[in-house]
């Protein structure tokens, strides 16, 4: 039954997040502002309660804020300067990424059909993988950087009937919301550094939501200059766009734009917000109470829902219409989504290297296939050093 519930809310999570963003339109940043808000007031007082009833250690919290000393560290190695600050540092990079994340999503949403934002926000999957192969040193096999290529191929599929008509404001927009999982995906994977790092001693996910959406929150009015930069201030000065911005969310149309434009700027933002927050609590409960297989098939079983659901003649959004180009890069996406999660588990039960090719019916030339591998290896090295 969870797992039923937070696939509907994830699908109707994509619907509102489009259509919370189309009465805002070029005032979408204050939109990332609030969210900031709601997030360090929920997460806050979830992680208040815990630490208030002893389910969190108040050491997790030292640990957090204090700095490490040379002997704390226990490495034999002189360790520098950035070794030694507190893992607060962590945090707030975590809180820059998403926030530089969340806005350019926010800023390319109003502008592109809600099928192309499901689509192309996959490409956290390709960033995820380059930030891990560069911060936590994970290593992959063939099989997942190949299904890692699919999802990359997928995404560019999406986009080639714009690329038919030359560089537009639709394309520019596309490209700005697969870029803006990059930021995401550098946060998620120091979250991971930090729980690998407390291993033994544990780490609160809420320490850790609750202290990145503070973070997230303060560095909020940094993004201002991009907005200009984007144009979405459409040439105003700073002090009116704020203003504007402040109205338009509460329901009142700034002049200059069409009559009722802001009028469900709000309540769409509260349904929003609302739905937000209850689908990623309980997917953190089926994160802890069922097997990692169906929280990854929960999470992408959100795609197809969410695409079908976009065809639906919704209040403000109207009907998204989807393109053979869409359709193909939906399937190619899917294949690639679900090939990476296979060859994943294949990794994690076979204890497979770095670049193996290994799959189960080789079983029995695994020797053969490691054998390849350290010869193919050799001679990329042997090309490297001719170079």
């Amino acid at each position: 039954m969870l797992l039923i519930v937070v696939i509907a809310l994830g699908g109707a999570n994509r619907i509102i997040y489009k259509i919370m963003t189309t009465p805002m339109g070029s005032y979408s940043f204050f939109l990332g502002v609030f969210n900031g808000l709601a997030y360090v007031l929920l997460y806050g007082a979830i992680l208040f309660v815990r630490v208030c009833t002893g389910k969190v250690p108040v050491e997790q919290l030292k640990y957090t804020w204090g700095c490490r000393s040379k002997e704390s560290l226990d490495v034999p190695s002189p360790v520098s300067f950035w070794g030694r600050l507190p893992p607060i540092k962590y945090f707030i990079i975590m809180g820059f990424m998403d926030g530089l994340g969340n806005i350019l999503g926010l800023i390319a949403a109003p502008n592109i059909d809600g099928v192309l934002i499901s689509l192309l926000s996959q490409t956290i999957v390709i960033f995820s993988i380059i930030c891990s192969l560069l911060i936590l040193r994970a290593r992959y096999t063939y099989w997942q950087l190949f299904s890692a290529m699919l999802v990359l191929i997928g995404g560019i599929i999406s986009l080639a009937p714009q690329f038919v008509h030359g560089i537009n404001a639709k394309l520019l927009f596309s490209i700005i919301t697969a870029v803006s999982t990059l930021p995401n995906a550098i946060s998620f994977t120091l979250k991971e550094l930090v729980f690998k790092e407390r291993e033994k001693e544990g780490m609160d996910l809420f320490i850790v939501n609750s202290h990145g959406s503070l973070f997230q929150l303060i560095f909020q009015p940094l993004f201002i200059p991009l907005c200009i930069v984007l144009g979405v201030t459409n040439g105003i000065s700073l002090d009116q766009y704020i203003a504007d911005g402040m109205r338009c969310f509460v329901g009142i149309t700034p002049e200059g734009l069409a009559p009722n434009t802001c009028q469900y700027s709000l309540i769409t933002y509260l349904i929003y917000i609302v739905i937000n927050l209850t689908f990623n609590i309980l997917l953190l409960l089926l994160v802890k109470k069922a097997t990692s297989l169906l929280s990854f098939m929960a999470l992408k079983a959100i795609l197809p829902i969410s695409v079908v659901l976009f065809l639906i003649p919704w209040p403000i959004i109207g009907p998204s219409t989807i393109s053979w180009a869409e359709i193909t890069s939906l399937i190619v996406i899917l294949i690639g989504l679900a090939l990476y999660r296979a060859t994943t588990y294949l990794k994690d039960s076979y204890k497979l290297g770095c670049c193996s090719c290994f799959l189960p019916f080789c079983e029995t030339n695994i020797k053969l296939v490691n054998n390849m591998n350290g010869f193919l290896l050799s001679v990329m090295n042997i090309e490297i050093a001719a170079l």
